[in-house]
């Protein structure tokens, strides 16, 4: 009997889907490219990340999910990273925006062994990427938790830009941070080559080691036993 009701559940959820592809609802954009010309499109504020060009200029990262075109009420599967411009305000992240910019493919493999732009924004669940992208509009409530997690992440970044080195800042945040865009390829090669790159991965154990070390180190939360 659990069955049988189980089996009318699932064909009525699959006729549902069903009618709302033929209206057009969740119509994907899966196929024939990114959509020519400027776009508007709404979605929600996943990432966050400064980088700095090769003209030391630092360019702020958007990454959406749950993005839709507006004026075409097609919904793209996977997200979109917006390359935001430089007079632009930062939204927050859990925020609902809406950008407008051009729609570009992520470039892909030239030559075997070659960095794959392309398969590795997908791995990280982005698929078509907005260059010169403007803020229009921003919504009025956003992930606080997320927002101060992103603030943390940012604090913790200066601070080891302000103790080490800078050829040392891209080994320990890849570590501590997951951040490896700073990492210097000769550096990861040599890692890689000696079978020890699981280290730049980041992993709970780095930071709940960190989090006990400076926590027994600073006598008021200092556990009695440790004496």
């Amino acid at each position: 009997m659990r069955r049988y009701t189980l089996c009318k559940c699932c064909l009525a959820v699959l006729a549902f889907f069903f009618l709302m592809r033929i209206a057009g609802v969740t119509e994907e954009n899966n196929c024939g490219g990114p959509p020519a010309g400027e776009v508007f499109l709404s979605g929600t504020v996943c990432g966050l990340q400064q980088k700095e060009t090769e003209y030391h200029q630092v360019k702020t990262l958007i990454s959406l999910k749950t993005v839709a075109l507006q004026d075409r009420h097609t919904q793209i599967s996977g997200g979109v990273l917006c390359y935001l411009k430089s007079d632009q305000e930062q939204p927050l992240m859990g925020e609902r925006v809406t950008m407008l910019g051009e729609m570009q493919e992520f470039s892909q493999a030239t030559n075997p062994g070659g960095f794959d732009q392309d398969k590795y924004q997908a791995a990280r669940g982005l698929s078509l990427c907005m260059k010169k992208a403007e803020l229009i509009e921003r919504g009025s409530t956003y992930s606080g938790y997320r927002q101060f997690l992103y603030r943390v992440r940012e604090c913790l970044d200066s601070v080891v830009d302000a103790v080490c080195l800078e050829s040392d800042a891209g080994v320990i945040k890849a570590m501590l941070l997951g951040d490896k865009t700073e990492l210097d390829s000769a550096r990861k090669k040599l890692y890689q080559e000696n079978g020890i790159a699981h280290i730049l991965a980041i992993s709970g154990v780095y930071t709940l080691s960190l989090v006990y070390i400076t926590l027994c180190k600073t006598p008021i939360f200092c556990p009695f036993w440790v004496f």
